[in-house]
């Protein structure tokens, strides 16, 4: 049943390029609910939607780069959403502050 839930959350993911799905399966593979846990499945994720625009995914993956959770932590990567252009109404000192929690 797990393995059918995971799956499902991939596919859901991947094929449909919804930034929504990622970022929701995202947060069930940084929380290991339904499926198993990794940081690592869930940076892939939010850096995914947070590339089509989605602001969520792009704070959470600021997260995750500032706590090292399935990204190094020194990774450029975190200043790279820094120096974007604002998104979705959240500023890069949104972005920056969020970071740093």
């Amino acid at each position: 049943e797990a393995h059918a839930a995971e799956a499902a959350t991939r596919l859901l993911a991947r094929e449909a390029d919804d930034a929504l799905a990622q970022v929701i399966s995202g947060l069930m593979y940084r929380e290991g609910s339904v499926v198993p846990q990794s940081h690592i499945e869930a940076a892939r994720l939010f850096r995914a939607a947070a590339e089509q625009g989605n602001a969520a995914a792009q704070l959470a993956l600021g997260l995750c780069y500032s706590r090292g959770e399935g990204v190094r932590h020194s990774n450029p990567g975190l200043q790279n959403l820094r120096r974007g252009p604002p998104v979705a109404g959240l500023s890069r000192m949104r972005i920056f502050m969020a970071s740093k929690a």
